[in-house]
């Protein structure tokens, strides 16, 4: 009889510019996103390691799956 596990991994996304940092500083969103796109989670980041800054719509965070099965016998 096979049971599956699944765990959630909850990570940050990966800066999209230099593919090592991590989107981890919350910086403020231009007037024009503001007064235009107000309605939408639009949030602003920056990278922890090139500085590179990027607007990421929802969530920072990428949750990833992990699925691992196992075999029991009674």
């Amino acid at each position: 009889m096979k049971h599956g596990h699944i765990e959630i991994i909850k990570e940050r996304r990966k800066c999209h510019k230099c593919g090592k940092g991590e989107l981890d500083t919350r910086i403020r969103r231009g007037i024009l996103v503001k007064q235009f796109l107000f309605w939408l989670p639009i949030k602003h980041y920056r990278c922890n390691t090139c500085w590179g800054k990027t607007y990421i719509l929802g969530s920072v965070w990428r949750i990833a799956e992990s699925h691992e099965n196992s075999l029991i016998t009674t």
